[in-house]
């Protein structure tokens, strides 16, 4: 693991278009904390702050695309467990930073326990969507982009008849059960996103996502 994760670092470095990505990323999070700072039991703060995975994941895979790669025993690795780990663990991360924040809130602004127990568990779920969408709209960009926005819609319904009834609204699990939880989410769906990789290794990937990720780097 360890190994792995010194090679995904020196890969970022190589990534396409990486000074751009590593800027961009930092500005998601800026604006992820604000907007989670702003509205607490809300998961959109955590939609921006987990996009910083989309672009580990891609600066990853773009390595893995020049020729030297391609016939190299390492380009495996470079599409499948380094980005996963890569990915995952920024994932771990950004829930710390999310549930310490959101801590601090509930000590100190007196934000409601019941909500922010829930915008914890239902955020760690957001994440996962998220990174398994980029694992598989590299190589199917748009059935991946149809998929995503479906299961986004649904699983935001409940979130939205949580906000409508905020005041009756009642906690899903104590809020230690919801830390917990979140962490065990997050690391189960960083293994999905592995298990996905090794079954869609094989394919080519999309023209689509590589044609935009150029035209950025320009």
């Amino acid at each position: 693991m360890t190994n792995n994760l010194k090679m995904g670092f020196k890969a970022l470095k190589y990534g396409l278009n990486f000074k751009g990505n590593f800027f961009a990323m930092l500005l998601f999070l800026v604006l992820g904390f604000i907007m989670m700072f702003a509205s607490p039991t809300k998961i959109l703060g955590s939609v921006y702050n987990s996009i910083g995975a989309i672009m580990v994941v891609q600066l990853i895979n773009s390595v893995s695309v020049s020729a030297m790669v391609q016939t190299s025993p390492y380009k495996k690795k470079l599409q499948t467990i380094i980005p996963a780990l890569h990915a995952g663990s920024y994932l771990l991360i950004i829930n710390t930073l999310n549930i310490v924040m959101l801590l601090v809130g509930t000590n100190f602004f007196e934000w409601d326990k019941t909500l922010i127990s829930n915008s914890i568990l239902m955020s760690s779920g957001i994440m996962i969507i998220i990174g398994v969408y980029m694992n598989i709209a590299l190589k199917f960009f748009w059935p991946a982009t149809i998929v995503f926005f479906i299961a986004y819609f649904l699983y935001y319904i409940p979130l939205g008849l949580m906000e409508l009834l905020e005041d009756e609204a009642e906690m899903i699990l104590p809020l230690e059960m919801s830390i917990v939880i979140s962490y065990v989410v997050v690391i189960a769906g960083s293994v999905l996103m592995y298990v996905i990789s090794l079954a869609i290794y094989k394919f080519e990937y999309s023209k689509i996502t590589w044609e935009a990720a150029l035209k950025r780097a320009k």
